[in-house]
Order: structure tokens, then sequence, then C-alpha cells
């Protein structure tokens, strides 16, 4: 069992581990009810006692990340439908060869302008503009629109994304592999239009599929997205952590610890940090975390990632616990 860390003080933020982690593709039925919160639970005895109203708000944290509930298999890209350019190529060496093009293709899609309609409910497909440099559809222009909705924002995020990429790093996600139309599960599968889509009006306007998810967080998808395409461990470590305080007394470190800094010294730098700022980037872990499992996404640098900045995060609070009661029992012994 995972050693924890209790943190005291008054908080209020996603709940953690406990929570399920599943998703679903039916049409949505979002809730009304309010994101869960943290478990609350009574302090274990410590020297000095604390004031009884903060044993009564102590956060309970693992100091490591726990693994996915269950192992989380990889994708089999032999396996997955393709649109029809695509026929007759090694997917392996099409997956390849698109993320290899990541960046520019994550532009497309964060560029791609999205034509929502009014009306309570979204249509089959949607109405899209592509970029300019997109000129019109291609099979490097987005695909699928992800409907993500989740019970940590009121509101529908809508994702465009080129679905094969997603496809080959998601197990949940196989059926935006290509068009639903050539999916096996076309036309019953409950997320997929039954019909084909509309005509185009222009030469850069295309009409994409919307596939609805329940996610267990919508704030963590733009994290997970940008990781798919992009493959950058540091960059998506460094969206993970906060930026650390100004040190008052200015030091000179050797240029390895300026380029290469641990762990240890990033949890320490981090401890100046309001605690509710520290819980706020678990929770941000925590929700990308529920997001991968999820999805089934087993990229091992994906979760490394999320290991090290967990551990990062949780250690800079067990320093600043560590501070807090050095100054509670200095304040007493003065007191005596």
């Amino acid at each position: 069992m995972s050693p924890a860390l209790s943190i005291a003080g008054s908080v209020s933020s996603p709940s953690l581990f406990s929570a399920a982690s599943s998703y679903s593709t039916a049409p949505s039925t979002r809730a009304s009810t309010p994101p869960p919160q943290f478990q609350v639970q009574p302090a274990a005895p410590v020297s000095p006692p604390l004031p009884a109203a903060i044993k009564a708000a102590t956060v309970h944290l693992p100091l490591e990340l726990p693994a996915a509930p269950s192992p989380i298999e990889a994708v089999e890209l032999a396996q997955l439908a393709v649109d029809e350019e695509f026929e007759g190529m090694p997917i392996g060496f099409l997956v390849s060869k698109l993320q290899g093009m990541g960046p520019s293709l994550l532009t497309q899609a964060t560029a791609t302008t999205l034509h929502i309609p009014a009306g309570p409910q979204l249509p089959s497909y949607l109405p899209c503009t592509l970029p300019v440099a997109s000129a019109s559809a291609s099979p490097l222009s987005p695909s699928h629109i992800l409907a993500i909705h989740a019970p940590d924002s009121p509101r529908t995020l809508l994702v465009p994304v080129h679905g094969l990429l997603f496809a080959s790093h998601s197990t949940a996600l196989s059926l935006i592999s290509s068009k639903p139309h050539l999916q096996p599960s076309f036309p019953n599968h409950p997320a997929l239009p039954s019909d084909l889509p509309p005509p185009s009006s222009a030469p850069n306007e295309v009409h994409l599929p919307v596939v609805e998810l329940h996610m267990p967080s919508s704030h963590a998808f733009p994290l997970l997205q940008s990781y798919i395409y992009l493959q950058s461990p540091s960059l998506l470590l460094a969206s993970l952590l906060p930026t650390p305080p100004p040190t008052p007394k200015p030091s000179k470190p050797s240029l390895s610890a300026l380029l290469n800094p641990t762990p240890l010294s990033l949890s320490t730098s981090l401890a100046a940090l309001p605690s509710q700022t520290l819980l706020g980037r678990i929770s941000m872990v925590h929700g990308l975390w529920q997001t991968a499992v999820a999805l089934g996404v087993s990229d091992e640098k994906l979760w490394s990632t999320m290991r090290s900045a967990w551990g990062i995060l949780a250690g800079a609070l067990c320093v600043k616990e560590r501070r807090r009661m050095e100054e509670m029992s200095e304040r007493m012994e003065v007191e005596v």
C-alpha cells in the first residue's frame, strides 16, 4: 500500500482515486450534481496536537500516483479500420507518418472553425471551415469532433481531432479510426452517426461527424490532446507543474542544476507556493490520470510524466507541511 500524505487545512478539490474512472459514448444526459470533493477525514494524532478545526479538514493523498485500476492493453493497429485513401498501406507506417506531422496537425485542428447551430442538441455532423492552408478536405485535415461532457464543467467541450491518430493511442477511440460508415459497428453504434454527411457548399467547408463522450474531466482533455499530437513529455510536465516562485536570496546554482533540476529541488522550490495552488495542480494530474484510464491510453511516457508530476507536487506538499510543523513547534517552545 502506497504511503499517504496528510495535509491539514480547509480545502475543496475534486475527489481522488476512490472515484470511478469510466466513460460512455451514450448521448449526453448530464446530471446537475456538483463535482465530488476530497474525502474529509480526521487527522491522526500528532505532536504537537492540531486544533480540532484543522483536524476536521485534513486531506489524505498518496505519495505516489496509483497505477490504473486494471491493466491497459496497447492498441492493436492491425485491427483498426481506415479510410479508402489509406487502404493497403501498413497502418504502423501511416501512424508513424502522422505522428511525425503532429505539430502541424495540431495547428490544423485548433485552427478549424466550428459552426454550431442553435438548439439544445448537437447534430450528427457539424459544419466546419478548415484553415486556409488546408484549402480543402484531405487525409491531413481533422476527421472527427469529440463532444466531451464531464462533471467538472457545465459546457460541452468540442474538439476537432485526427481520428486515426487518436485511435492509435486509445483503445476506447478505435471507433474514430475512419469515417463512420467504414466502421464495423456502423450504423448501430450509439455514438456514431447513422447516416452519411451532407454535401459541402465550399472547398474549405466540411461536415465532421460528432462523437459524444462522457468523461471524468473536460479540463484535463486539452493536456492529453496536446500530448497525443506533440509526444513531448517535457512540455506535458511543464504544463502540469506551476512556475516556482523567485528565491528571496539569489544563489549561484551550477549549470547542470539549472538545466536538469532534480525532483527534490523542484519540490523544495514549489513548497513556497500556497497549498491551494499545489492542490489545484494535483487535481489537474488526477484529471489527466482519470482521462487516460477512461480512454485506455497505455503510453508509458505519458504515465511516467504523470508519475513524475505527482511525485514532485506531493513532495512539495510534504516539504510545506514539515515546515509548518517545525514553525508550530518553535512557537510552542517560545511560549513555554
